[in-house]
């Protein structure tokens, strides 16, 4: 599933570069601005609070009009998809976006309750349950939003149900996407300065790969991922057609020839 998720999302992109890159350009310039602003501001909690709300306000509207090509069903404009998908789900975005304040909030004060009782096994036990629910938590980000927008009837609260079950039924293609998502978030940059400090070697220059690519495709690219791998596990269970041989059935010579298959 993973491999496909991968492979799936690379040609869905391909095939629609120039939009693709369009509005990896908007994505990142909406939340640079407030970035650098509060960042510079030396603002650190207000800054992640604006980007997160920006950000779960606008992707469900970029997922809207990707799943439309997905599942080749676009028919309209790329403008007016976007922003029917932005009228229709940006308050929805925002209810999703409180929630993973919340859970973020209580799993920090409980990091630090545990942390102080250590000595309590108890609280050790506790400690251990409430990291693992964190972790699911955070793979179940992968395809809550798709759910989302997914969803005929956009049911924010069902999303959470429908987005554990997928965690559990492919958890092992939730980690490892999990983890794509944690390296295009360039999260693996800091993480390899703190382990190794600023003479890490070659390994920095590949941690700082989707720096590089940031204003160009790595955002567009986390919500492509995250939207085929909704998509593929709702066509193993038959909800949706099978979109295998449209997207995954192709080899390098459709880089130079893409018209041979679409």
């Amino acid at each position: 599933m993973f491999l496909r998720a991968l492979n799936r999302s690379f040609w869905v992109l391909y095939d629609n570069l120039f939009k693709g890159l369009l509005i990896n350009i908007i994505l990142f310039a909406l939340m640079f601005i407030p970035f650098f602003i509060l960042w510079n501001k030396k603002l650190y909690v207000p800054t992640i609070l604006t980007v997160g709300a920006l950000w779960f306000m606008l992707v469900p509207a970029v997922i809207y009009y990707f799943s439309k090509i997905v599942r080749e069903e676009e028919r309209g404009g790329m403008w007016s998809s976007l922003w029917e998908g932005f009228k229709r789900f940006w308050w929805r975005g925002l209810v999703i976006f409180a929630s993973v304040a919340a859970v973020t909030a209580l799993a920090v004060i409980a990091f630090y309750f545990y942390r102080a009782n250590a000595k309590n096994m108890f609280a050790l036990i506790a400690g251990g349950v409430t990291i693992w629910i964190a972790f699911t938590f955070l793979l179940m980000q992968i395809y809550m939003m798709p759910i989302m927008v997914l969803d005929e009837k956009a049911r924010v609260f069902t999303s959470f149900k429908k987005a554990l079950i997928m965690v559990l039924s492919v958890p092992f293609s939730s980690i490892f996407i999990t983890a794509v998502i944690a390296y295009f978030d360039i999260l693996f940059y800091p993480i390899a300065l703190w382990i190794g400090g600023p003479h890490v070697g070659w390994i920095i220059y590949l941690t700082m790969f989707p720096i590089f690519l940031m204003p160009f495709v790595s955002l567009v690219f986390i919500i492509i991922l995250q939207l085929n791998s909704t998509i593929l596990i709702y066509e193993k269970h038959n909800v949706y057609p099978d979109l295998k041989a449209v997207w995954e059935e192709r080899d390098l010579s459709n880089l130079f020839r893409p018209w041979e298959v679409k």
